[in-house]
């Protein structure tokens, strides 16, 4: 998971962002054993891309973060548009 948390705080600081996810889906082998799902994430940092291999766990552990994220940034824009509101109304 400590890789997730870092994807997530190089988010949060601009450094890196997400350009794709692909998904590989579970399937069952010649052994009638499950191969589980892998999420394939492409990553921009900087000039150059990254692709990172995550478990189920480990992309829902992301998800997670990123909805966290998500309901914060609607949240403040929200406020936002609030405060721009009246301050249009106060100049008319």
């Amino acid at each position: 998971m400590t890789r997730v948390l870092s994807i997530i705080h190089k988010m949060r600081e601009g450094e890196v962002t997400i350009l794709q996810i692909d998904i590989t889906p579970p399937t069952i082998n010649e052994q009638n054993y499950v191969e589980p799902a892998v999420f394939w994430v492409t990553l921009k940092k900087g000039d150059s891309k990254v692709l990172i291999k995550l478990s189920t766990k480990e992309m829902a552990y992301l998800i997670k973060h990123l909805d966290v994220a998500l309901n914060e940034a609607l949240r403040k824009e929200q406020e936002l548009i609030a405060k721009s509101s009246e301050r249009r109304r106060q100049l008319y």
